[in-house]
Order: structure tokens, then sequence, then C-alpha cells
């Protein structure tokens, strides 16, 4: 709240909280002291008397008038029954207190219809100076009126507009003043309130940004280490660079005898060649032989195989035989006890039938024991068949092993011919081989001696490039703290870019309330010229210099 809003703010308490008191008072007093009428108690029925007397206008004022409680009624009110009733309540000749309670109701009324609830300091002091003794003339209190300024002064907004709707809830008219400056008071505190929100926003935002750029001038000061690191990695390697080049000329010299050498060596190597194709044919030949011999193998191990599996079926057969065998036994043992029988049974053919009965009985069971035999026989027999077709199979499959053999054996002895021939031409190519190594050694004598003069440029080289690798080493982590600065710094002027927006749209809230509050007051200052000259026309000369005498004693 502005101190134009608490200027209107303490002239409605002077006149509400104070001014209303005392003119109840006063017309209480007065009503009271004229008799005629039943005292003043607020009743209906005070108010009906009081409608003999005074005519309210305009006519909306009857029912408040009527009632006859004056907690109702607003200062315009009292100061019309004061002064329009007949006969007034207030002695008329009393110039001062007449205009006095006049320009209380005007004062009320400009209030009233100010439409902005704003006045300005020029307007503020003269009318607060001359309400104030207006109400010392109707019984105020100094102390009173000082009250009025501290709490104006001392409260906060909220608190005073509290305070001025509970002494003002009579007059709707200055009501409505209290909500447009409660409105508007609203609409500043929450435009403050984001104002405030964006500032944060944006002092977390500095700060932050603060931060990053402490970190960017850390990467700055490691960049710069980084690259003083690099310089002496360069004058390094350009040492490593000249040392190289002479390991470079050693080398050249070592590969020019080296070159020597590879000749001789090509010269061995031809030998050997030659030394190694002979021996390659001679290998060629012996694995032709070891194949044959392989093949024989293979065939032998067929026959091996055939054998012992017609060796097996020619044991099934025999075992079959065997069983056969028995069985005729025991089938010739009851025949034989059949013989027997029967001729017990043709002895004692006399002795009866029943012995003949038994002996074909048992005739019969030779028979089939017989039977039995033969059939076992026939099996043995065919399985003896079975055995020695194998047997045949195996013996030819043997055969066939033995003659792979015997060309396998041949095909060996060529191999091994050949074998002979290899060897002795591999001996002839080891001589030249043998050669070409003793050139090749001078060869290498001589490279031994570029590869040192080359270490020793290496050496240099990467001393070089150590120094060099701890330049760019020191440049990478530079390199990153900058990184990580130029993040901070990307993170801070978002937060930054965040805040500012808050900001202006605090700031065009805040324009739209300064604009509307511009705007009210163009309109309060039109409605104040008119008001002023209005009162300069009412108000004559001769009728205000009376009233400021009777103020100033």
């Amino acid at each position: 709240m502005d101190k134009d809003e608490r200027n209107y703010c303490c002239l409605v308490l002077l006149l509400n909280r104070v001014g209303l008191v005392k003119l109840r008072k006063l017309f209480i007093d007065e009503w009271n002291s004229l008799g005629g009428f039943v005292p003043w108690t607020d009743s209906h029925q005070n108010g009906v008397d009081l409608l003999t007397k005074y005519i309210p206008r305009p006519a909306y004022e009857i029912p408040k008038v009527q009632s006859g409680d004056t907690t109702k009624w607003d200062i315009s009110l009292f100061v019309k029954v004061l002064l329009n009733s007949r006969p007034p309540f207030v002695d008329m000749t009393n110039r001062a207190l007449v205009d006095g309670l006049r320009y209380l109701k005007e004062t009320r009324n400009k209030l009233c219809h100010s439409g902005s609830g704003r006045i300005t300091p020029a307007e503020f002091t003269p009318l607060y100076n001359d309400v104030s003794n207006v109400l010392l003339l109707v019984g105020a209190s100094p102390q009173e009126i000082q009250k009025v300024e501290d709490d104006v002064l001392k409260l906060e907004w909220n608190e005073l507009l509290l305070l001025v709707k509970e002494c003002s809830d009579q007059d709707k008219d200055i009501l409505q003043g209290i909500d447009i400056i409660k409105k508007r008071v609203n609409e500043i505190w929450q435009s403050q309130q984001q104002s405030q929100k964006a500032q944060k926003k944006l002092l977390e935002g500095q700060s932050s940004l603060k931060r990053e750029v402490d970190v960017l001038n850390q990467g700055h000061a490691g960049l710069q280490q980084g690259v003083e690191t690099l310089h002496q990695g360069q004058a390094g390697l350009q040492q490593g660079v000249e040392t190289l080049n002479q390991g470079q000329a050693g080398l050249q010299q070592g590969v020019e005898t080296l070159n020597q050498g590879q000749a001789g060596l090509q010269q061995g190597v031809e030998t050997l060649n030659q030394g190694q194709a002979g021996l390659q044919q001679g290998v060629e030949t012996l694995n032709q032989g070891q194949a044959g011999l392989q093949q024989g193998v293979e065939t032998l191990n067929q026959g091996q195989a055939g054998l012992q599996q017609g060796v097996e079926t020619l044991n099934q057969g025999q075992a079959g035989l065997q069983q056969g065998v028995e069985t005729l036994n025991q089938g010739q043992a009851g025949l034989q006890q059949g013989v027997e029988t029967l001729n017990q049974g043709q002895a004692g053919l006399q002795q009866g039938v029943e012995t003949l009965n038994q002996g074909q009985a048992g005739l019969q069971q030779g028979v089939e024991t017989l039977n039995q035999g033969q059939a076992g026989l026939q099996q043995g027999v065919e399985t003896l068949n079975q055995g020695q077709a194998g047997l045949q199979q195996g013996v030819e499959t043997l055969n066939q092993g033995q003659a792979g053999l015997q060309q396998g054996v041949e095909t060996l002895n060529q191999g091994q011919a050949g074998l002979q021939q290899g060897v002795e031409t591999l001996n002839q190519g080891q001589a030249g081989l043998q050669q070409g190594v003793e050139t090749l050694n001078q060869g290498q004598a001589g490279l031994q001696q570029g590869v040192e003069t080359l270490n020793q440029g290496q050496a240099g080289l990467q001393q070089g490039v150590e120094t060099l690798n701890q330049g760019q080493a020191g440049l990478q982590q530079g390199v990153e703290t900058l990184n990580q600065g130029q993040a901070g710094l990307q993170q801070g002027v978002e937060t930054l870019n965040q805040g500012q927006a808050g900001l202006q749209q605090g700031v065009e809230t805040l324009n739209q309330g300064q604009a509307g509050l511009q705007q009210g007051v163009e309109t309060l200052n039109q409605g104040q010229a008119g008001l002023q000259q209005g009162v300069l026309q009412k108000i004559s000369a001769k009728a205000w210099l009376p009233f400021k005498m009777s103020l100033g004693q």
C-alpha cells in the first residue's frame, strides 16, 4: 500500500471512527435537550418521531431514518438531519459549526466519489487539517485524532483495510472505495511477489553464474599450464627428431650392409630350394608308399574282422551241432529203451495188452524225442553251413588284404629310394645355405650397428614423445576443466535467462498494474478538478472567512 492509499484510509478513519461517534452523540444530545419526544434510544418510535421534523432526501434514506437506529447512519445523513430538520438541531448562526458539518459531508462525498481510493499529499494535508479542526469542534480529542494517524502509519496494509471496513460498515459508498484499494493492493502485492520470485531466481542465476565463471577461470589456468607443458613437449620432440635423424643415417648404412648379406642369403636360399624340391619329391613318393601300406593294413584288418566273424559263426554252428548230437543221443537212448520195452512186450505179449500199450507209449515218446533230435541236428547243420560260408568269405578277404599289403610294401620301397635321393639333394642345399648364412651374418653385424644407432635415436624420440604426452595430458586436463567451466557457464546462463524471463513477467505485470493505477489517478484528478470547481463555486469567500477564523481560534 502506497502513501496516497494510506492518506485515503486516514481520512476515512477520521470521518467514520471519530466523526461518526461525535456526530451521533451531538445529535442524540440535541434531540434529548429539545424535549417534546421520548428520549432517543435508537428505537423505531424515535425514527417515526424524527420524520415529523425531517423529510429525507433522497427517498431511499427514509427507511434508515424511520428505523431510528443511528448506528446505521453515515456522516452525510447525520449532517442533513442536524442541518435540515425543522427546526435544525444546531444553531444556524454558529457559522463555524454549520460550515464545518457541511465540510465533513462534502469530504465524505469526495472520498466516496474518488473512484481510485487515493489522495495525494498535496490534497491530503489541507483536508486532514480541516477535518481535524471540524472534529475538534464536535467534541473529538487530539488524542483520538493522533490515534488514527498512528494506526495508519503502523498497521500493515491488510490490518489497516480491515479496520477501515469495520469502521465504515454503515457506509456502502466508502466500502466500495476500500474494496478498490484492496483489489489494487492485492494486484500490486501479487506483482511484488512475482517480482521477488523473479529477483530470487535472478540472484540464484547470478550466484550460479559466478561459480561457473570461477570454474571457467580455473579451466583457463589449467589450459595455460597445459599449453606451457605442450611447448616443453614440443622442444623435447624437436630434440628427439634430431636424434632420430642421426639414427636413420646409421640405419641407412646398416641397411646397405644388410642388402649385401641378403644377396648372399638369396643365393643360398635358391640352393636350399633346389634341395627342398628333391626332398619334397622323395617325401611325396614316401607318402604314396605309406598310403598303399595303410590301404593294405586296412584291407588286412577287414579280412581279419571277416575271419573273426566266420570263426564266431563256426563256433555257433558247432555249438548247435553239439546240441543236435546230444538230442540225437537222447532220441537213440529213448529208441533203445522203446525197443527194449517192445521186446519185453513181445516176450510178455501174453501177459496183457497193458504192457503192449506201455511199450507203444514209450516207443511213441522215443519217436518224438528222435524227431526233436533230428530237428536239432538239422538246425546245427544249417548253422555249420553258415559258419563255413563266413569262414570262406573271411579267407577271401584275408587274401585281398595280403595282396594289398604286398603292394604297399613295394610302394614303400619305392618311397625309400626317392627319400634317399631327396636327402642327398638336401645335403647339397644345406651346404649352399651354410654359405648364405655366413654372408647373412656379415649383413646382420652391419644391421646390428645400424640398429644400435637407431635405438639411440628412438630413445631420444621416446623421451621427446613422453614429454609431448605430458604436455598433451596437461592440455587435455585443461580442456576438460574448460569444458566443465563452459558447461557450468551454460547452466548459469540458462538459470539467468529463466530468472530474467520471470523478472520480465513480473515487470510486465507491474507495468499493467501501474498503467491501471495511472488511469485511476487520471480519473481521480478529473473528479477532484470537478469537485474543486464545485466547491469553489459553492463556498463563497464571505462564508469561508468566518469558518477559517473560527478554526484558528
